[in-house]
C-alpha cells in the first residue's frame, strides 16, 4: 500500500480552503437572492408610487418625466425577473449548503487520521532487523490510515466535481481571511511590515497562500468589489432620485441652472 502523494496535512489544508470558499459562496448567493427579490419589490412599488403621484398631484409631478422614468424602471424589473428565473438561487444555495456540510465532515475525518510519514519510527522498543507485535500493529494502522485517506480523497473529489465552481470573488475573500491570519498583505504578497517572504523557510501554509495570491490577483478583485458596491448603490438610489427629480419645482430649478450655464 503506497502513501498518497499528498499527505494528510496537505489534504486538510485543501479542504479547509474549500470550506472557506463554499462559505463565502453561500453568503454571496444568499445576498444576491435577497438583493434580486428586494429590487423587484422596491422597483414595483416605485412604479405604483410614480403613477399615483402624477394622478393625485399633477401640479407637482411632471407626467412626461414620470412616464419616461417608469418605462426605464419597467425594463429593469423585467431584466431582474428574467435573471431571477434563470439564476435558480434556491437550488444553488441548497447545493452549496450540502457541499459545505460534507466538506466540514471530510475535514474532521482527515484531521483525525494519524500521521502517515514513512520515516516515523514504528516502535521505540524495536532494534535493527527486529519485528515485534507492536511493529506489525503500527504497519497495519498505517495501511488502514492510507486506505482511509484515499477513500476520503475520492469522496472529496466527487463532491467538488458535483458542486458549482466557486467564483473568483469567493476565493478572494478566502485569501483575505488567510492573509489576516498570517499577517500578509494580499496586494503585495509580503508580510504587512514590508518584509519579503522567504519561500524556502516559510511554512507550507504560507507557501500555499502565496500561490493563491498569484492565482487570484487580489488587486483586480478589490477593484471588482468596488465596482459592484457602486453598482448596487446606484440600483438602490435610482428610484429615489427619479422620484425627487420628477417634482415640477425641482425640475424648473434644474432647467434654470442648465440654461444659465449652458445657453442654447
Amino acid at each position: 500500500m503506497s502513501v498518497p502523494p499528498y499527505n494528510k496535512d496537505k489534504y486538510y489544508r485543501i479542504m479547509d480552503v474549500t470550506q472557506s470558499n463554499y462559505a463565502n459562496q453561500l453568503k454571496r448567493l444568499s445576498r444576491d437572492k435577497k438583493r434580486a427579490d428586494f429590487i423587484l419589490i422596491y422597483y414595483s412599488l416605485a412604479l405604483i408610487i410614480y403613477s399615483l403621484s402624477v394622478q393625485f398631484y399633477p401640479e407637482i409631478f411632471d407626467e412626461t418625466w414620470s412616464s419616461y422614468s417608469s418605462i426605464i424602471l419597467s425594463v429593469i424589473v423585467l431584466v431582474y425577473s428574467v435573471v431571477n428565473s434563470h439564476a435558480e438561487y434556491s437550488g444553488r444555495i441548497s447545493s452549496i449548503q450540502h457541499a459545505l456540510n460534507e466538506v466540514k465532515r471530510l475535514k474532521r475525518e482527515v484531521g483525525s487520521l494519524p500521521n502517515l510519514a514513512d520515516d516515523d519510527p514504528l516502535s521505540p522498543s524495536c532494534g535493527e532487523n527486529q519485528e515485534c507485535e507492536q511493529c506489525v500493529s503500527c504497519e497495519s494502522s498505517k495501511k488502514d490510515a492510507c486506505e482511509k485517506l484515499d477513500s476520503l480523497k475520492k469522496e472529496y473529489d466527487d463532491l467538488v466535481s458535483a458542486t458549482e465552481i466557486r467564483d473568483d470573488l469567493d476565493f478572494y475573500y478566502t485569501i483575505l481571511h488567510l492573509c489576516k491570519k498570517y499577517d500578509i498583505n494580499p496586494k503585495t504578497g509580503r508580510y504587512c511590515n514590508g518584509v519579503a517572504i522567504d519561500s524556502k523557510n516559510a511554512s507550507a501554509e504560507i507557501n500555499d497562500l502565496i500561490g493563491y495570491i498569484s492565482e487570484n490577483n487580489p488587486r483586480q478583485q478589490s477593484f471588482h468589489v468596488m465596482l459592484l458596491k457602486l453598482w448596487h448603490a446606484v440600483l438602490y438610489a435610482t428610484p429615489i432620485v427619479i422620484f425627487i427629480a420628477s417634482a415640477g419645482p425641482i425640475l424648473n430649478v434644474v432647467r434654470r441652472f442648465i440654461n444659465a450655464f449652458l445657453p442654447m
